[in-house]
């Protein structure tokens, strides 16, 4: 699994934006303006039900099984446009069509080739502003 979600956003001030949603980064980086969010598909918070880690709604266009956890294609729901792929451990997979919920708390920012913060300052991506 070599891959990666990448989403297109905004940081204003101390907030990640992407869509209608912001998220608060925990501090106010220098730089101010778009940037790239990356995240791999096992870093992604997934739940049946929204919660603080989770809150972001998706629904799930595939479900594949791999053994030991399931490969998820999911949309998105009126935050962002692109699909993502995420994982899901556990043996209760979901169903095409199924709503689940996600968090970005993972997640790394990036202005061309130059990351915005540093490694010790893990974006939180949680809570919806």
């Amino acid at each position: 699994m070599g891959e990666v979600n990448r989403l297109q956003g905004t940081i204003r001030g101390g907030q990640f934006h992407v869509g209608a949603h912001r998220w608060p980064l925990g501090y106010t980086p220098a730089y101010q303006g778009p940037v790239d969010l990356f995240l791999r598909p096992w870093e992604v918070d997934i739940s049946r039900r929204t919660s603080l880690d989770s809150p972001l709604p998706v629904q799930v266009l595939e479900a594949s099984p791999k053994g030991h956890y399931t490969q998820l294609v999911v949309q998105p729901l009126g935050w962002y446009n692109e699909p993502l792929t995420v994982v899901m451990h556990g043996d209760d997979a979901p169903q095409r069509g199924e709503r689940l919920f996600v968090g970005l708390q993972h997640a790394r920012l990036y202005n061309g080739d130059e990351r915005i913060e540093t490694r010790d300052e893990e974006l939180a991506l949680a809570q919806s502003a």
